[in-house]
């Protein structure tokens, strides 16, 4: 068992590991933190983000350390996978105020004002930045973005099309080329995250696809888990002689498998 104040400065220690290794990536300048592979025999990764460095760095030697880093750690992967950005910002805010708050409360304050004040303080900071914010729209403004987060200015321009091409909502996937140069494909269609339910439903095993045109669409907020109901009702009249989509609730893999599509 670890009491106070050895459970706080191990914590501590921990959170300056990550931070420390997280800060360089801070801009205005663009720079590397190489991070050395778990895997023996391959080369270090150069990383700027600062969300896939804190994936990276795992089982600190110190337990009490290594907790702190953990805590750190899985704040910045979930602002990562939401926001995409801001992880090298977090993390250094993040050691400013828990150094802060170790000194306010050695000092004698209370823990819940503590909380109190940074909860209402963090309502006044969104506040003021929802105000300074601009919205960026269009192509060149898109581009300008995508250059000043990334330093390329070819890839920046490619990014300026898409999004002004697809939209806020639209599905963007990005895939490994063999080429030195940089390509996109445009698909105009619906994407569902869940994906296909059964490998039957490729059209092209070679590209794990399935493209249905001029398709009848069966849409049901119920569960199918009997064959017998999903083929009825894909196999009806509205449905004969046409490729045929199906998207419901909750669905078993022995429906799809079953039918003739």
């Amino acid at each position: 068992m670890v009491f106070q104040p050895a459970t706080s400065r191990g914590l501590g220690r921990g959170i300056e590991q990550l931070v420390a290794a997280i800060r360089p990536t801070l801009g205005p300048r663009p720079r590397l933190v190489a991070v050395a592979s778990a895997l023996g025999g391959k080369p270090p990764e150069l990383l700027d983000s600062g969300g896939v460095i804190a994936r990276r760095l795992t089982d600190l030697p110190d337990r009490d350390a290594d907790m702190g880093a953990m805590l750190l750690r899985n704040l910045l992967w979930r602002l990562h996978e939401e926001a995409g950005d801001g992880t090298a910002t977090a993390a250094v805010l993040f050691g400013a105020v828990y150094r802060g708050g170790l000194r306010y409360l050695a000092g004698g304050g209370n823990a819940m004002r503590l909380r109190r004040g940074l909860e209402r303080g963090l309502g006044l900071v969104l506040d003021e930045l929802a105000g300074l914010a601009t919205p960026v729209g269009g192509r060149a403004g898109l581009a300008w973005v995508a250059e000043a987060c990334g330093a390329d200015r070819e890839l920046a321009a490619l990014l300026g099309e898409i999004f002004d091409i697809i939209g806020e909502w639209g599905q963007l996937e990005v895939r490994s080329g063999h080429g030195r140069g940089l390509e996109r494909e445009y698909v105009e269609g619906m994407h569902w995250d869940g994906g296909l339910l059964s490998p039957g439903f490729l059209t092209d095993p070679a590209r794990r696809e399935a493209r249905v045109e001029s398709a009848a669409v069966l849409l049901s907020d119920l569960a199918v888990s009997d064959p017998r109901i999903s083929c009825r009702r894909s196999n009806s009249r509205a449905g004969r002689g046409r490729g045929r989509w199906s998207s419901s609730r909750a669905s078993s893999p022995r429906a799809p498998s079953r039918c003739c599509w």
